[in-house]
């Protein structure tokens, strides 16, 4: 699996603002986005097939934009070929890169721009730094993609796979 998820920090968003942002998102990137709001939804996710399919890197201009639209905190994960792991930030203008990398694929890869380091910023979401640790450190031996999931339900959101992708209790607003 090689994709990318994004997600923006609801804070008081509404479903007009999502509308707005990703009709906006859509004019400056040139493609459908679908953004994906529920209730229980602390952060949403937001897919878009050319950003997230086949991809595991981030621009940072994305991240920029999504957070400008927005007003909020905005992250994205990213996994290559299933063995490496990538967390962004994006917080005050400002991009943070993370990689987990599978033992050997950072020398061959290169992923100089990243740091090796945990993604402490997701301390400030619900994620302990003991289970930080646990799926993201250096002596951590879970497997790129099942870190995904682990981060996903303490995080308490959706990873996107498709933009037909539909879950219980949560509206999905497409903007091309």
């Amino acid at each position: 699996m090689t994709r990318v998820f994004f997600l923006i920090k609801k804070n008081n968003l509404k479903n007009a603002d999502f509308h707005r942002i990703g009709k906006a998102l859509a004019e400056v990137f040139g493609e459908a986005f679908s953004i994906y709001n529920g209730p229980v939804l602390k952060l949403v996710p937001v897919f878009a097939a050319g950003l997230c399919e086949g991809a595991y890197w981030v621009e940072d201009d994305v991240l920029k934009e999504m957070e400008r639209l927005s007003g909020n905190p905005v992250m994205a994960f990213s996994v290559f070929d299933s063995d490496v792991a990538f967390a962004y930030s994006c917080e005050n203008g400002e991009v943070r890169r993370y990689v987990k990398p599978d033992e050997g694929m950072l020398e061959e890869y290169g992923f100089e721009e990243y740091s090796t380091e945990l993604p402490e910023f997701l301390c400030n979401y619900g994620i302990s730094r003991e289970e930080l640790e646990e799926i993201w450190g250096e002596d951590s031996d879970i497997f790129a993609e099942e870190s995904f999931f682990r981060i996903e339900e303490q995080l308490g959101t959706i990873f996107v796979f498709g933009e037909d992708e539909e879950y219980e209790g949560i509206e999905v607003i497409r903007e091309e």
